[in-house]
């Protein structure tokens, strides 16, 4: 996949979750910096099978994460990345926005 098309796909969910944030009665209260997230060079090794495409999007099963612990981040985003990749017992999906959307 596009490396510009997956940071468009990126800064796109990332203002819709501030958006829905915003007005949402259950996660309004959350932190801003809750939801881990992942470097491309750390799940794309590890795809596993096409689950599903849609208009713009494709997903597929993720086998797991590789975590570079080299990644510059909060200690509360290096807490939650690493709980998302060791949880075993999940079966985790990533979704890449389409190369024609």
């Amino acid at each position: 996949l596009d490396l510009d098309v997956c940071q468009k796909a990126s800064r796109y969910a990332t203002r819709v979750c501030q958006e829905m944030t915003k007005r949402s009665s259950l996660i309004k209260d959350l932190k801003v910096d809750c939801v881990p997230y992942f470097e491309r060079d750390e799940i794309m090794p590890n795809l596993g099978d096409k689950l599903g495409k849609g208009g713009f999007n494709s997903v597929y099963e993720l086998d797991k994460i590789e975590l570079d612990e080299s990644n510059p981040c909060s200690d509360e985003q290096r807490r939650g990345r690493s709980a998302v990749a060791h949880s075993l017992q999940r079966k985790l999906a990533v979704k890449f926005l389409n190369e024609s959307a």
